[in-house]
């Protein structure tokens, strides 16, 4: 299959290759939140390790912050990183594609630490990241990385993300972003992050402008981490879902928004997708511990504003 990545509109479009997976089924795990040692990593480790014995992995699909506190700052943070890494993975990883998340930016937006985070992740053979915005077309779904950071500071031209899921053929569209936008999570739903709402950018009010008008109905799947635990949503015609326990997972406080479930345990979320169904499990270190099973439904752009929390305050 290829693929095109565009680094926010500037420059030409970059092609590249993965590996053809089934035209009748695939199987995604999603993992987010893991570039830190902690004692989380190796639960998740296992986990993957189940997933992939257990129900088959297509793609790993990681959701940023693949690199704390500060991204790849230098030659000594890009050794640690590779280490960590393989300590996730294994000798043998799967087909790997990562967006980068806010602590892969180091301090504000640091283009030299993102810059070696894509070097290094191409150049070792390790995972994908070919550019802070990509499509990975594959014969069931097409799939959206989305760099939410930038959109969350001072918001971005949204037209690669609708030009992203345009089309009328009937492939899944699944976008892979950092920032949460929908979540019972710490930082929460995007328009009310962090318990406050109607502050600029602090509220993200971007990128719920972002989801509300690009995303509701327009994405089947959106695919986000941020918050360190695990959520399964259904809103504005989209599911959500949060995978952030890479590392340091911690229970959701929980929001007020609808959530069909959620965890506080580390480990990934497991998506096996075909022509008409979708089927969701949350994969721990010894197996799975929720799953949920649906058909496919139309793609409905517009779907509408959801509703968010309204309480004022720090989250």
């Amino acid at each position: 299959m290829w693929v095109w990545a565009a680094c926010l509109g500037v420059g030409p479009p970059t092609v590249w290759r993965t590996v053809d997976p089934s035209p009748d089924e695939l199987t995604l795990a999603v993992i987010g939140d893991w570039g830190q040692d902690r004692a989380g990593l190796d639960g998740t480790a296992a986990a993957l390790k189940v997933a992939r014995r257990d129900l088959g992995v297509d793609l790993l699909l990681l959701t940023g912050d693949n690199a704390y506190p500060r991204g790849l700052t230098g030659d000594a943070a890009v050794t640690r990183h590779a280490l960590r890494f393989q300590r996730l993975v294994g000798d043998d990883p799967p087909a790997t594609w990562a967006v980068a998340g806010n602590h892969d930016w180091g301090r504000g937006f640091d283009a030299a630490a993102f810059g070696r985070q894509r070097d290094w992740a191409w150049g070792a053979g390790r995972y994908h990241l070919p550019s802070q915005d990509w499509v990975l077309d594959l014969p069931l779904a097409r799939i959206v990385g989305l760099e939410t950071t930038r959109r969350f500071w001072d918001g971005a031209d949204d037209s690669f993300i609708d030009a992203a899921l345009a089309g009328a053929d009937t492939r899944w569209r699944v976008v892979l972003a950092h920032h949460t936008f929908m979540s019972n999570g710490t930082h929460g739903t995007a328009g009310a992050y962090e318990g406050w709402r109607g502050v600029p950018w602090m509220s993200g009010t971007g990128l719920a402008a972002l989801r509300d008008t690009s995303l509701c109905g327009c994405a089947d799947i959106v695919l986000s981490g941020h918050d360190h635990h695990r959520e399964w949503l259904d809103a504005c015609g989209t599911w959500f879902a949060v995978s952030g326990a890479g590392a340091d997972p911690h229970g959701p406080p929980g929001r007020g928004i609808p959530s069909l479930h959620s965890s506080g345990g580390h480990g990934l979320v497991h998506l096996t997708l075909t022509a008409s169904t979708i089927e969701v499990r949350f994969v721990d270190p010894t197996g799975v511990s929720w799953q949920w099973a649906a058909p496919r439904r139309p793609r409905v752009c517009g779907g509408g504003p959801v509703a968010s929390e309204t309480r004022q305050g720090g989250g």
